[in-house]
């Protein structure tokens, strides 16, 4: 795997909410990347969610987000992000839980990277109510078109919190 594959991939990360923070790094390179809230304009535009009815607040649910990238930053191959899709499974307790998406990011030139994110989000509620999330996982960079071709990988270690959120 080449080094320009491990640093276009690493701006590809199309996990649900900001701030992100991640680094990608590969044998002979490093790139560091990180973005704020400004950066994506999240819209869910599917979900489905069925309560399991064991505990309450216990839902499984599939989702897909669509964003684009109005303010984007080049990755260190100089391109930017157009959009992303990611659809995914959670099954959450209170909205804390495993989450799973599969995600597909189209960049200026046309490319697409495709990639797998696993990992857990933890809910808390504010004292006036709101809830808060933070997802911490892990990304799988699974393949791409043009210089993204299939068999690019990197990974992505980080965290997000989503905005506050009523009940």
């Amino acid at each position: 795997m080449s080094n320009k594959i491990v640093c276009m991939c690493g701006l590809s990360l199309g996990l649900m909410l900001s701030p992100v923070g991640f680094s990608i790094v590969s044998a002979q390179d490093k790139c560091k990347v990180s973005e704020g809230p400004e950066v994506a304009k999240s819209t869910y535009t599917q979900q489905h969610v069925l309560d399991v009815g064991d505990v309450p607040g216990h839902q499984i649910r599939i989702f897909e987000v669509h964003r684009t990238y109005p303010n984007d930053k080049p990755n260190c191959e100089g391109l930017k992000r157009i959009e992303s899709w990611d659809r995914g499974y959670s099954n959450y307790i209170d909205w804390t839980g495993p989450v799973t998406t599969f995600g597909v990011t189209v960049l200026e030139n046309g490319d697409k990277i495709f990639d797998q994110s696993v990992g857990t989000s933890q809910t808390t509620i504010g004292p006036d109510g709101t809830k808060n999330s933070t997802f911490t996982g892990v990304t799988r960079y699974t393949g791409g078109t043009g210089t993204c071709d299939a068999g690019a990988e990197g990974r992505y270690r980080g965290f997000h919190r989503r905005r506050a959120f009523s009940a």
